[in-house]
């Protein structure tokens, strides 16, 4: 058995201990300083931090526990997110339609 510390539960210790969100710098810093200078990947750190239900990632890229914050704080509507104009959809299906009609005449 390994005991190598998974990057993500030396965060949690380092946010638990804190009072208030961190940047994602300084909680770098912080869990390499704790994991004895031995880091990873920090794109795959940060990865993890994303998929962990135990952080969340807050305005400004400050990172922080979930439990400290309320549902209403962390929570996303993804109904009221604008992914895409419903016209610009359109406008595109179009163009792609124009597009084939003219492969198809050149043919």
């Amino acid at each position: 058995m390994s005991n190598k510390r998974a990057l993500t539960d030396i965060a949690y210790e380092v946010l638990s201990e804190g009072k208030t969100a961190v940047a994602f710098g300084e909680l770098w810093k912080s869990v390499i300083a704790r994991n004895e200078g031995k880091g990873g990947d920090i794109s795959q750190f940060y990865a993890d931090l994303l998929l962990d239900g135990r952080f969340i990632n807050l305005k400004g890229n400050l990172w922080d526990l979930r439990s400290n914050h309320t549902f209403a704080e962390s929570y996303i509507n993804l109904e009221e997110l604008d992914i895409e104009d419903e016209e610009e959809e359109s406008r595109y299906d179009e163009e792609e339609d124009e597009n084939e009609s003219a492969n198809e005449e050149e043919e």
